[in-house]
């Protein structure tokens, strides 16, 4: 598929953007998407995607880290989940050890 007409380029950047396109009903199971993208000089990059469709309508949380880790004031977290796109609400607890100054 051409993609061109669904990418939008970033705000004052010729070197990055997005593209916005819905993929069809896919089957259960995990697929792959390779995309592949050319610039005005015809240089190209390629990367392959893969991802899970999952039947279960129930939260499913996979790929869980956090990075740097171990860390002392400062991480950020990921996670992959099987829901259809919007906004979760995610109540992280560290535990750890504190250490007197």
């Amino acid at each position: 598929l051409v993609l061109n007409n669904y990418y939008e380029t970033e705000n004052d950047s010729y070197q990055s953007g997005n593209i916005y396109f819905q993929l069809p009903i896919l089957t259960e199971g995990v697929h792959y998407l390779k995309i592949k993208a050319w610039d005005v000089a015809n240089n190209s990059s390629e990367k392959i995607i893969e991802f899970t469709v999952a039947a279960s309508k129930n939260l499913e949380i996979s790929h869980v880290l956090n990075y740097p880790n171990p860390f002392s004031n400062k991480t950020c977290f990921w996670f992959e989940h099987n829901q259809v796109p919007g906004e979760l609400k995610v109540l992280i607890n560290i535990f750890g050890n504190l250490q007197s100054l």
